[in-house]
């Protein structure tokens, strides 16, 4: 059991974190509700979903290329972090110019 209690408490701030998220979400439901009714509560669902799409990738992203970076020591640290930041400067760059590879990006 002191594991379980260790592992609840080591939990406590992203509990904190959704219940203040979940409060702030509610409130703003509410004051949608008396300026926007139905159709501005139901725009701010869609548009926290989309975030919530792009966080998702974001992290992913984030967790995914965390241990490329730090798990290397070195010289080959250097390395593995000029390799990280050109994927995503070419994926930027790839991402902006809309015009030369407008296949690539649904509208």
């Amino acid at each position: 059991m002191d594991v379980v209690g260790k592992a609840a408490f080591n939990g406590m701030s992203e509990l904190m974190a959704n219940i203040a998220t979940s409060l702030v979400s509610m409130v703003y439901n509410k004051q949608l509700m008396n300026y926007a009714q139905e159709n501005g509560v139901a725009a701010y669902g869609v548009i926290m979903y989309v975030q919530f799409v792009f966080l998702g990738m974001l992290f992913g992203y984030t967790f995914g290329s965390s241990p490329i970076i730090f798990g290397v020591n070195g010289i080959w640290g250097a390395v593995a972090v000029a390799e990280v930041a050109s994927c995503i400067l070419s994926w930027a760059f790839l991402f902006t110019q809309n015009k030369k590879y407008h296949y690539l990006i649904s509208k």
